[in-house]
C-alpha cells in the first residue's frame, strides 16, 4: 500500500528557517489567508494585533568591519558574510534557546519577538527576553571578528501590543511588519544604549521585573547626543539577574515542531510570497548553496513618509497598502527586486535592487534609475513623499543568517 504521509523536500524545509514561526503559524491557521481571493492587492491588507515582548538587536562595528574587508576589492564582501554569518549564527542560536522568534532582519540588526502571551504571563516573557540579552552580552560581547576588529550589541527591550500587518500582493509578493508599541519601545532603547555591550529596557518592562535583576535608571544623553524625553518615559540600564532564573524553554522551536507537513504544503505559495524569489528560485530545485554569489547590482535605498501612527486606524493602514502596490510596480515592472520593507520609530525604509537572478541585464543600473523617476509620480498621487539614493556595486549576494536556522536572502558590501 502506497504510503500517503505528505513529508517536505529539503528545498520545502529551507524556506520555513526564511520566515518567522508566527507568520508560518497564523497562515497554517488562515488568520492570515489571501491564496482564494483572486487579486491579492484587493485581499490585502489583512493584520491581527498580539502582546508581546520585544527585543531590538543592534550589532556594533559592523561599519568598521566592512570597511576593512573592503579594502581587499572584490572578494571583500564575501569574507564579510562569511564572518557576519558566524557571529549571527551564535546569537540566532542563543534567542532560539530563550524562546524567541526572530521576526525581522534589518541589516545588521534583529527585531525579535515572543510568542503571544495573556497579560499574567507577558512577566515571564519579560524576564526570558532580559535573560536572553544578558547572554548575549555575556557571549558576543567584543568579540574580535577578523584582523582586530570587534563585534558588540545594544540592546532594547520593550512590552505591550503589537500588530502584524501583510501588506503588499503585487505579481503574488506580499511583505511582513510588526508594529506597535512594543517594538516601539524596544527600538528608542537600543538608542539610548551609550555602546555596545548594554542591555536597556522601558520602564513597562521594568515594572513587571522590577525585583528579578539590577537596574540603573538611564539618564543625560542618548547614543546620538539627545537629551531624554519625559514624554518617552523612563528607561533602565540592566546589569545583571539578583532573582531566580527561569528555566530555559524554547518556545519558538517548538511551535515549528507542531507544522506539519500536509498543512504547509496546502499554504505554500502564500508563504512563498513573503520570500525574495531570487532565493525561492534555487529553492524550488533545493540548491540553495547555490545562491551565494559574487555580483554586480544596482541598489536603491526609499525612504517613506508613513509613520507608526498611520498603522493605528483602518484608513492608515488602507493607505500604506496603497503606497506599498505602486513602489511594487515601479520596481518589478524595470525588473527589479524588493528585498526589504521596514517601519519603525526612524521612519519606513525600502531596499530594492537590480542585478539578481533571474532578471538581471548589463541595463541594471538605468532601470534603477527610471524606477526611481516613476516612483516620484507614482508617490504624488497618495501624497506621500520619497527620499531614495542609488549606486552600483559589487555585493555578495545570498544566505545571511544560521544555515539550517532562521536566515534571510540579502545583500553585504
Amino acid at each position: 500500500m502506497e504510503n500517503s504521509i505528505k513529508t517536505l523536500n529539503v528545498g520545502q524545509q529551507a524556506l520555513m528557517g526564511y520566515l518567522p514561526a508566527i507568520v508560518i503559524q497564523n497562515v497554517i491557521e488562515n488568520k492570515i489567508d489571501f491564496d482564494n481571493k483572486g487579486d491579492w492587492t484587493k485581499a490585502l491588507p489583512q493584520y491581527y494585533n498580539i502582546h508581546t515582548v520585544s527585543l531590538f538587536a543592534d550589532i556594533s562595528g559592523f561599519t568598521k568591519l566592512g570597511e576593512a574587508f573592503a579594502k581587499k576589492g572584490r572578494i571583500g564582501p564575501e569574507f564579510l558574510a562569511f564572518s557576519l554569518n558566524r557571529y549571527m549564527e551564535e546569537l540566532i542560536n542563543i534567542i532560539g534557546k530563550n524562546g524567541g522568534d526572530i521576526f525581522k532582519f534589518a541589516g545588521d540588526a534583529l527585531l525579535v519577538i515572543w510568542p503571544e502571551n495573556t497579560q499574567k504571563n507577558l512577566a515571564e516573557s519579560c524576564q526570558r527576553a532580559i535573560q536572553c540579552a544578558l547572554e548575549i552580552q555575556g557571549k558576543l560581547h567584543n568579540v574580535e571578528i577578523a584582523g582586530g576588529k570587534r563585534l558588540s550589541i545594544k540592546v532594547g527591550i520593550g512590552v505591550g501590543q503589537c500588530t502584524i500587518l501583510v501588506v503588499g500582493g503585487q505579481f503574488r509578493r506580499c511583505e511582513y511588519l510588526c508594529v506597535g508599541e512594543a517594538l516601539a519601545q524596544a527600538c528608542i532603547c537600543e538608542t539610548k544604549a551609550l555602546g555596545g555591550g548594554e542591555t536597556i529596557c522601558h520602564e513597562n518592562v521594568y515594572k513587571f521585573v522590577p525585583n528579578v535583576f539590577r537596574y540603573q535608571e538611564c539618564s543625560g544623553v542618548d547614543s546620538y547626543g539627545h537629551p531624554f524625553d519625559p514624554a518617552e518615559g523612563k528607561f533602565y540600564r540592566i546589569f545583571e539577574m539578583v532573582g531566580e532564573k527561569l528555566a530555559t524553554k524554547a518556545d519558538t522551536y517548538l511551535m515549528r515542531s507542531r507544522f506539519s507537513a500536509e498543512k504547509i504544503l496546502k499554504k505554500l505559495q502564500m508563504l512563498k510570497s513573503f520570500v525574495p524569489a531570487a532565493i525561492t528560485n534555487y529553492l524550488d530545485i533545493e540548491k540553495e548553496v547555490w545562491s551565494k554569489e559574487i555580483r554586480l547590482c544596482s541598489i536603491m535605498f526609499l525612504n517613506l513618509t508613513i509613520s507608526l501612527e498611520d498603522t493605528k486606524s483602518d484608513p492608515g493602514i488602507q493607505k500604506i497598502q496603497k503606497i506599498l502596490n505602486a513602489v511594487q510596480r515601479c520596481i518589478y515592472r524595470s525588473r527589479g527586486a524588493l528585498n526589504k520593507f521596514l517601519m519603525d520609530d526612524k521612519g519606513s525604509v525600502i531596499l530594492a535592487c537590480w542585478g539578481l537572478p533571474p532578471m538581471s541585464s548589463s541595463q541594471d543600473q538605468i532601470r534603477a534609475v527610471y524606477a526611481g523617476i516613476s516612483l516620484i509620480g507614482a508617490l504624488k498621487e497618495f501624497e506621500c513623499c520619497g527620499w531614495m539614493g542609488i549606486t552600483s556595486g559589487t555585493c555578495f549576494t545570498g544566505v545571511c543568517g544560521a544555515m539550517g536556522g532562521r536566515r534571510e536572502y540579502s545583500l553585504l558590501g
